[in-house]
């Protein structure tokens, strides 16, 4: 890896893929329809290169390519080099990523228009009943079993 590419490229990169649905495809981007969707923009790229750069085999794209993967996923560049940014987003794209749930977005349809107060009794059920399954707790958990 380059001594002078972007720190935690990888890392950041994976979280798009991982988060933000494919507009006009069913579920997420792979690296293929990524490749695809960004030659849809006149960015050509293959589909290995992004596995090497989600990787952290390569870590210093151009940024022709780094501007148009972040305007793929909607994010402004500076995502991938202001830390400040990187956490309030991360949160949005984790709220992104629920909505593709249809009962996830009953819940938040439902829970609109509560009281201060009511929210928290939710929040805390639902933080009691992730810890209940096995999923990682608080705001902005992953749904991941721990095994």
């Amino acid at each position: 890896m380059a001594s002078d590419g972007i720190p935690g490229l990888a890392e950041k990169v994976n979280h798009l893929f991982a988060t933000v649905p494919a507009p006009t495809r069913s579920g997420l981007y792979s690296n293929d329809t990524a490749a695809a969707a960004l030659a849809e923009r006149g960015i050509t790229v293959s589909g290995v290169h992004l596995s090497h750069l989600r990787s952290g085999r390569r870590d210093n794209p151009s940024a022709r390519l780094l501007a148009a993967i972040a305007e793929l996923f909607g994010v402004p560049i500076g995502y991938f080099f202001d830390p400040t940014m990187e956490d309030t987003l991360n949160s949005e794209l984790d709220a992104l990523s629920a909505i593709k749930d249809p009962r996830a977005k009953e819940l938040m349809v439902r829970a609109q228009g509560l009281s201060p107060e009511s929210m928290d009794q939710v929040t805390a059920m639902l933080d009691r009943i992730r810890a209940l399954e096995g999923l990682d707790g608080g705001p902005g958990g992953k749904a991941k079993k721990s095994r």
